[in-house]
């Protein structure tokens, strides 16, 4: 019976232990401008005067890249992810609106949902294994709860890193990541650049990933 009991305790230990795996972890963005495999975009003519002090870095980021950067593989969930460095050495503060993106992009909610933790089939497992062994209702428990705080976590960061805006003050340089389904990826688009003060001063980009 002690033996039993051991094993009993062992086994809802572990499982809490394994519990712990639902988690996110996601790391900030390097910019592209030291990045080898970047493409440095090229300005469309004619040249805006302001343009010669930003430049614009894309990237099609690879499946192990978006598991460092977002500790989820976004591209197996069907979708590109591309990023982008703007390096503002100008005067003026610029505006990157995805409605200024000649790409269909993908709304973060809708990708940070298909990534979120699942633990449907450990947690039914969970729930059998219990109408024979009551205590493993607890790894159940945690793990339900250690998966809604890191999808939590997982959204929240979607909506800080990824928001359809992103605005670039004068003298920095900001990281911008779009997502677009394979089915509507284009390797060649347009982008620009709008000042936050002036509408009227765009600067236009040629994007080839």
């Amino acid at each position: 019976m002690k033996n039993f009991n051991k094993s009993i305790y062992f086994l809802v230990a572990l499982s809490v232990m394994l519990s712990g795996c639902a988690s996110y972890q996601p790391k900030d963005f390097k910019s592209l401008n030291y990045e080898p495999g970047a493409t440095l975009c090229a300005q469309k003519s004619p040249q805006n005067a302001n343009g010669a002090n930003v430049k614009v870095y894309a990237l099609a980021l690879s499946s192990a890249k978006t598991k460092y950067y977002f500790d989820r593989d976004i591209c197996a969930k069907g979708y590109k992810v591309v990023q982008f460095t703007i390096v503002n050495n100008s005067d003026r503060c610029f505006v990157l609106d995805n409605d200024n993106i000649g790409a269909t992009t993908a709304d973060s909610a809708q990708v940070a949902n298909l990534v979120h933790t699942s633990t449907a089939g450990r947690a039914g497992g969970y729930a059998l294994g219990s109408l024979l062994i009551f205590p493993l209702i607890i790894p159940a428990v945690v793990d339900g709860v250690k998966s809604s705080k890191a999808n939590t976590q997982l959204d929240a960061d979607f909506a800080a890193r990824c928001a359809e805006i992103c605005h670039i003050p004068a003298h920095a340089t900001k990281n911008h990541v779009i997502f677009i389904h394979n089915g509507s990826f284009t390797r060649f688009f347009e982008l620009s650049l709008v000042d936050r003060e002036d509408d009227n001063i765009r600067l236009n980009y040629n994007i080839d990933l």
